[in-house]
């Protein structure tokens, strides 16, 4: 695809999600999945996406998502694109668990 105007935002966008998740008994968590951050050039934006193990049976997912400023140009969309499908990409995460 080929944009050939900016991107514009109303304004500035701010975004945090926390998901404390219990394992249920008789499952073990096997693989966790890797932590990421990325910054928009010019301080434009970042993702933040971390999991962590609390303790043997419960699991917090946290995504911060910010957008500092309310106009992307035209040679900047293909870096914002990348920026929303990450995004997206981290909500659809999978957390492997095994049987005990």
């Amino acid at each position: 695809l080929e944009r050939n105007f900016p991107v514009n935002f109303v304004t500035t966008v701010k975004g945090q999600y926390v998901l404390n998740l219990k394992i249920p008994n008789g499952y073990a968590i096997e693989e966790l999945p890797e932590a990421t951050r990325h910054v928009l050039p010019n301080e434009g934006g970042k993702i933040q996406f971390s999991c962590s193990q609390i303790g043997e049976s419960e699991v917090q997912i946290s995504l911060k998502r910010s957008i500092s400023k309310t106009e992307f140009p035209v040679e900047e969309y293909n870096t914002l694109r990348q920026f929303f499908d990450l995004a997206v990409e981290k909500t659809q995460m999978q957390l492997v668990l095994k049987k005990m």
